[in-house]
């Protein structure tokens, strides 16, 4: 195994093993938040998620203290990722992530939104799928949403944003695991499900990597980390 292949792999099995807490419970937590611009918050401070360990470091705040990583749900997993490496190298392994963002910035449209993905999320049922090994098997309608996202003008060469790895299809629900690359490559899956005006995504996770369906299926058997 190459050093870079076990680097990805460290990483991505490290974001999946983060517990899931509710910030509420302890007021002494450092919270981090990402931004959707892709710059961290750290004590109402802004700067790069590659420097959130270092300048907790210069903080002097202790390592056993558990530091909580929220953010945006439009943040870039990259940015997510790089936190949680800058977290790891600077000695801090209490790290969680929240059961929902606290951050005070929310906007009442942001709520609503994931109050309508989460009632959506009902709908969506990851049995009878059958596996999907190629970007191009996906239905056309998904390839589309992809492409608007994610996948929109990132080809397959330098500069790409991510890689498909593997999904699941059904007539009523939907799942696609990518690679998404950056300072800090990371593994994240979007699940969607089939409505009236076609395809709509109602849930992500960060997971770790996954070759088959059956391993995707297990790796988001909990709640999305993102709705």
């Amino acid at each position: 195994m190459t050093r870079r292949s076990f680097s990805l792999h460290a990483i991505a099995f490290l974001i999946a093993a983060f517990p899931v807490v509710d910030m509420r419970a302890d007021p002494s937590q450092i919270e981090i938040f990402v931004m959707k611009e892709g710059n961290c918050t750290v004590l109402s401070e802004e700067l790069p998620c590659t420097e959130v360990g270092s300048r907790l470091r210069e903080l002097l705040v202790p390592s056993n203290r558990t530091v909580v990583v929220s953010g945006s749900q439009h943040a870039p997993y990259t940015a997510v990722g790089a936190a949680l490496q800058s977290l790891q190298r600077a000695g801090y392994i209490k790290v969680q992530f929240p059961n929902k963002s606290s951050h005070n910035d929310a906007s009442r449209d942001d709520v609503e939104s994931a109050k309508q993905s989460a009632e959506a999320f009902k709908s969506y049922s990851p049995s009878s799928m059958a596996e999907v090994r190629k970007f191009d098997e996906l239905p056309n309608g998904l390839r589309e949403i992809l492409m608007r996202g994610k996948y929109g003008g990132s080809g397959e060469g330098e500069g790409r944003c991510c890689v498909f790895i593997v999904g699941g299809v059904s007539q009523t629900s939907a799942i696609v695991a990518y690679e998404l690359f950056g300072l800090v490559p990371t593994y994240q899956a979007s699940a969607f499900v089939q409505g009236k005006a076609g395809w709509v995504k109602v849930g992500e996770w960060n997971i770790g990597p996954a070759s088959t369906l059956a391993e995707l299926n297990v790796l988001t058997s909990r709640s999305p980390d993102f709705q």
